[in-house]
């Protein structure tokens, strides 16, 4: 979903300042657990504005649902939505086509991968 490092994370503590065009502040090199986890909480707000976004973005990008799974925690009955969403979704209409045939040659069906994502051409 995203990275960090550790430099970002001890930069994001708020203290000490860093400034554009200016050397970072020594407390930033090697260890320093006390900036490292005062950065931490930017982490997290990133990570709770990701997850919130997937939603609307997959919606946008036309899935046609978008629905909360939470298998790794409550087993069965944490995925019991998606279960729900899936079934549905296999029972809509579909448009599928393939982008090439399955005897065409392998730089052909580079070249209509490429063009599907929007490439010009191929090298």
């Amino acid at each position: 979903m995203g990275w960090t490092d550790v430099l970002a994370l001890k930069m994001h503590s708020g203290d000490p300042k860093v400034f554009a065009g200016k050397s970072l502040d020594t407390a930033f090199k090697g260890e320093n657990l006390m900036l490292l986890c005062a950065g931490m909480p930017n982490l997290g707000r990133h990570i709770r504005n990701a997850v919130a976004c997937v939603p609307d973005t997959a919606l946008q990008a036309f899935a046609s649902a978008a629905v909360k799974s939470t298998g790794r925690a409550d087993g069965g009955a944490g995925v019991k939505a998606l279960t729900q969403a899936v079934s549905e979704a296999c029972e809509l209409p579909r448009s599928f086509k393939v982008l090439y045939e399955a005897s065409a040659n392998i730089e052909s069906k580079i070249r209509s991968i490429a063009r599907g994502y929007g490439a010009v051409g191929v090298d």
